[in-house]
């Protein structure tokens, strides 16, 4: 069973201060991750510019994708919480309003960055979330985008529980339901997308039961906490639940910037 996060201490804390860590470029970053048990290596996903590792707290900072020549546009970043070794991008930027930059699928890597290769989704324009079993690097969920115009067979949320090797649809809401949140808190998987929707799985994705949110902005990211769960959206949507069972808070402040992350 996964313990409870221990309590924030706030004076502990109140020292601390937001600082730039680099790189120092234009643009903005499409995905970051960090390393459980590692604290100076992260990795960071570029709309147009692959993957980026630092292993010193972002003093530096290295392109470890360039091989990868199909492709340069990222969406999401995950690092198996079990093996710092394993790493899986999803390609192609979610958020189009200047632009848009297809990916193609999904890539792994099992020897912390150093090669890559592709697992599957080639025909996917954009994958917005990851998240990987706690114990078991090879059983991976993901928020598939489709294709961005019109209807698409890989739209949804698929599972695989052989590293990649082969994917199967998990039938949440719907087949082609866009989904762009995706985490697991106390052994359930969450998902969440449009308009507020919210649904969680006890068994591993086979059977999933709503979860009841007063909003209808779109909920575009999903983290555990604890045992419970926190997320985030548009039109500066917040949202928590505290524990399995317990009933959504929601916190809705429209002047806010739209929050993505």
């Amino acid at each position: 069973l996964l313990r409870a996060a221990p309590p924030i201490v706030s004076n502990a804390i109140s020292g601390l201060v937001w600082r730039n860590i680099g790189p120092f470029r234009a643009g903005r970053v499409s995905a970051v991750t960090g390393v459980v048990g590692d604290a100076g290596t992260f990795y960071m996903g570029l709309p147009l510019g692959g993957v980026w590792k630092t292993t010193s707290a972002g003093r530096t900072w290295y392109p470890v994708f360039d091989d990868v020549k199909e492709a340069s546009s990222v969406g999401s970043i995950e690092v198996a919480p079990s093996d710092p070794n394993v790493i899986y991008v999803g390609m192609g930027d979610m958020i189009t309003g200047g632009g848009i930059n297809e990916g193609n699928g999904m890539y792994k890597s099992t020897d912390a960055g150093k090669t890559w290769a592709n697992v599957g989704f080639k025909n996917v324009d954009a994958i917005s979330k990851i998240r990987i079993n706690p114990k078991n690097p090879d059983i991976v969920y993901v928020a598939a985008f489709g294709q961005y115009y019109g209807p698409s067979e890989e739209r949804g949320v698929f599972k695989s529980t052989d590293g990649g090797a082969n994917w199967s649809y998990l039938t949440t809401g719907g087949k082609g339901s866009l989904w762009s949140g995706v985490a697991m808190p106390d052994g359930r998987i969450v998902v969440g997308g449009l308009l507020g929707s919210l649904f969680q799985s006890s068994d591993g994705g086979a059977t999933w039961q709503p979860l009841k949110a007063e909003t209808k902005s779109s909920i575009t990211s999903l983290v555990a906490s604890g045992g419970g769960l926190m997320g985030v959206g548009l039109n500066g949507l917040m949202l928590r639940q505290r524990a399995p069972g317990a009933s959504v808070e929601v916190s809705q402040r429209p002047d806010r910037v739209p929050l993505t992350a």
